[in-house]
């Protein structure tokens, strides 16, 4: 099937293999291109295309020989040529709706009423089909603007840097699959050498794996464990390893493109300290990934009170401010209304925050920490001011502390205050706090 006359390139930059015919293919080679999930190309250089896969990349070894350079042009010259297609379209349609629209009559005189209806008729329908076809242009001129922004959007720094971080991860998860893989076949080799019939049916019940197209779980409906395990077949892993090296080389790539464009967020990044700002928001986590590399902040925004998490690529490094001393005070009020301090009231403090709604409950620390594992009900739950009692992290109120509570009476309406016998007693805070209930 190999042949000298047809070519195939490969572009890092969409990631696609791009066959180039030299001839008319039979139906038996269209059809194994179809089923490995290349498509036509109209109206573009090449004749076939497709996004990078291990049997898409076989499959162009084996009919042209090799896999070339994509060097012919590059993502904006491809959409310069689309926008340029996509105008030509809009022109076409622009020149059939002035034709439609001459063909219109604006005053029908007839003295034939069937032939002047017949006019109004045919007048109606190009009138239509004019109407039609500017929609068309408009559609295409809108396209037109698409493409070019798209391109643009593309080429952007940021949006680079965004790609490189989803390609590690999905690097990440390759590598760990194939470790797991590697794991699981030392698992069962072990089990078949030892004839461990406990571990066969472990393997399974539990590894999602086929021997002769049957899953092992409905195997062994028929025969015993041992036997259905030791009728998988291993096979080498050639197509996981040419997609790591893949993702590798496609990472060393939009890192030097990344590096040529002049933007290192990594090391802008290393300038963000907890108490810098970005405007009002000011940063109250740095994040960090894998590689000790930042690759988000947490801010506040303190007017708005939200926690937004931002990545460094998205982040404005000419408004950084360094940190200042009055944004760490604004950080602690922030974390201390957040979390604010558990308490362990008295029985009165108690019976006062209940307002009669509930009651009060003793028990040492053993019995509550068994209750919190038994029942949805215990927790700790934050008192709002005006005495308000939730276990909801989205709360409206100020926070000014937590409590040990359950949820009691009739359909669990009330809340139950929960006082430890055997833990420090303290002291609630200002009473005039809870007049508002």
């Amino acid at each position: 099937m190999t042949s000298t006359n047809h070519r195939a390139t490969y572009s890092p930059e969409d990631d696609k293999i791009r066959i180039y015919l030299a001839e008319r293919l039979s139906k038996e080679d269209w059809k194994r291109f179809k089923d490995a999930g290349y498509s036509w190309t109209m109206k573009q250089e090449s004749d076939l295309a497709a996004t990078w896969t291990a049997t898409r990349e076989d499959l162009a070894l084996e009919f042209c020989g090799e896999i070339e350079d994509h060097d012919i042009d590059s993502r904006a010259d491809r959409a310069v040529d689309r926008a340029e297609r996509f105008s030509e379209y809009r022109n076409k349609r622009e020149d059939d709706a002035r034709t439609e629209l001459s063909n219109t009559v604006g005053v029908i005189g007839m003295q034939n009423e069937k032939k002047a209806n017949i006019i109004a008729r045919k007048s109606r329908r190009a009138a239509a089909k004019a109407t039609n076809n500017w929609d068309k242009a408009e559609y295409w001129q809108t396209r037109t603007a698409g493409v070019i922004a798209n391109a643009l959007y593309l080429e952007r720094s940021d949006v680079r840097y965004r790609r490189i971080k989803k390609l590690e991860a999905e690097l990440r998860k390759s590598e760990k699959d194939f470790k797991e893989l590697i794991q699981k076949r030392a698992f069962i080799k072990k089990a078949i050498k030892h004839q461990d019939s406990k571990r066969a049916e472990f393997i399974c019940n539990n590894f999602w794996m086929k021997a002769d197209g049957v899953s092992l779980y409905d195997l062994i409906k028929t025969i015993s464990p041992l036997e259905a395990i030791s009728k998988i077949k291993f096979y080498p892993c050639t197509n996981g390893h040419k997609y790591r090296k893949h993702l590798k080389l496609r990472i060393a790539y939009e890192k030097q493109m990344l590096e040529a464009l002049g933007d290192n967020f990594e090391n802008k990044a290393k300038d963000y300290k907890v108490g810098g700002s970005f405007g009002r928001c000011i940063i109250s986590k740095v994040n960090k990934s894998l590689g000790a590399a930042v690759a988000s902040v947490t801010v506040i925004d303190p007017v708005k009170k939200e926690e937004l998490i931002i990545a460094v690529e998205r982040i404005p490094h000419e408004d950084y401010k360094a940190p200042t001393a009055e944004n760490k005070q604004i950080l602690k009020a922030y974390k201390l209304e957040k979390n604010p301090p558990l308490l362990n009231l008295s029985i009165n403090d108690s019976k006062q925050l209940c307002k009669g709604k509930g009651e009060v409950i003793e028990m040492i620390q053993k019995e509550y920490t068994a209750c919190t594992k038994r029942y949805d009900g215990y927790g700790t739950y934050f008192v709002l001011e005006g005495g308000g009692i939730t276990n909801y992290k989205r709360t409206e109120g100020k926070r000014l502390f937590k409590v040990r509570a359950s949820v009691t009476g009739f359909c669990y309406r009330d809340i139950s205050i929960i006082h430890l016998t055997d833990k420090v007693v303290k002291a609630m805070p200002e009473v005039r706090e809870y007049e508002k209930v």
